[in-house]
């Protein structure tokens, strides 16, 4: 299927209800109309979830975008290369990004101590752990040579070959290249502590996300434990947005909502959310949450100083920011959080 005729004939349906571009954008949720004449040109396209919109808000018949025959082969292989395209863009970056080294900084290693410390908080020796989106084993590996029974699934070839070098004879882990969206590998009931420590960064719509979730649900225990890290919406917007004056530039590119929540796309490499966000999934995927954290607080704000302190108070810091990592007045501005749920 090709996509670029999906505009014009969304621009005919648009003059055929006597809307505006800015009404279309309205409704379909784009903050103004550049996005639609985009779309309509045939430069951008729609993600598979406001497709579903359209055709439901504006009473619109799947046979007037597409071809009448075979529509939902059609919708099915839009949706599929809509998440090849998102594949292709997350492995591209990981290809040129180290991600140990960013765990090695001050600012990552707040991150990566304080989710360590959670997950210690709900595994047994006992447990089966899957960590999906492994990336190159800095939770997996480190689990496994404690004796945990761990499996490591990871969609970046590079990243699973390198987690893959540094496992030893004595570990007992698995390590599978594969998809969060697609863990029918894995029988239902198989784990009693699933991590998904990158997937959700990268997800951009919310059927993808609640597809994730779900499967995550899905292969763990009764009882068992389901912790998902997120990318936060206002950190991004005060240290990005205003700390290095892209507001402009964002509102002209359509990226931040009247309520200035970004937009993220493929090309951003990552996705953004907020607590209602999170709040919205959990609820219809059915799962109850036991706490959420800051995993990073205010690490990120304050990354100069970090680099520059000593080691004595580099611990001063870890111990204010694991105190204080549990209050939800500071959940929102944290960069990364860590939502802990039980199935």
């Amino acid at each position: 299927m090709e996509r670029n005729r999906i505009g014009p004939k969304i621009k005919e349906i648009r003059k055929s209800r006597g809307l505006t571009q800015q009404q279309l954008a309205d409704t379909l949720g784009y903050s103004d109309k550049s996005m639609i004449t985009h779309i309509e040109k045939g430069d951008s396209d729609m993600t598979y979830e406001k497709i579903l919109l359209l055709l439901r808000n504006l009473m619109v018949s799947a046979n007037d975008l597409f071809e009448v025959e075979n529509i939902d082969k059609q919708l099915e292989e839009y949706k599929k290369e809509k998440q090849e395209k998102v594949i292709n863009t997350v492995t591209d970056f990981y290809n040129q990004y180290n991600e140990d080294d960013r765990l090695k900084r001050r600012t990552g290693q707040v991150e990566y101590l304080t989710t360590s410390k959670y997950i210690h908080n709900y595994i047994k020796p006992t447990d089966k752990i899957i960590e999906i989106g492994a990336g190159t084993g800095a939770y997996s590996i480190p689990l496994a040579e404690e004796g945990y029974d761990v499996t490591a699934v990871e969609l970046v070839e590079n990243n699973l070959n390198v987690l893959k070098s540094k496992i030893t004879p004595k570990m007992r882990i698995n390590a599978y290249q594969g998809n969060a969206l697609d863990l029918s590998r894995f029988e239902d009931n198989s784990f009693d502590v699933t991590l998904v420590l990158g997937p959700m960064y990268h997800l951009f719509n919310r059927q993808d996300k609640i597809k994730a979730l779900s499967e995550a649900k899905r292969i763990t225990k009764s009882g068992g434990y389901i912790l998902v890290a997120y990318c936060m919406n206002e950190a991004t917007i005060i240290q990005y947005a205003f700390a290095h004056n892209k507001v402009d530039d964002l509102k002209k590119t359509n990226m931040i909502t009247k309520s200035w929540h970004c937009k993220s796309e493929e090309k951003e490499i990552f996705d953004l959310v907020r607590i209602e966000d999170i709040n919205s999934l959990n609820k219809e995927v059915g799962l109850k949450r036991i706490k959420i954290i800051a995993s990073d607080g205010a690490a990120h704000y304050q990354r100069e100083l970090l680099e520059k302190m000593s080691p004595r108070t580099f611990k001063n810091w870890m111990s204010y920011h694991l105190s204080t990592c549990e209050r939800m007045d500071l959940i929102g501005a944290t960069n990364h959080s860590l939502d802990i749920l039980k199935k």
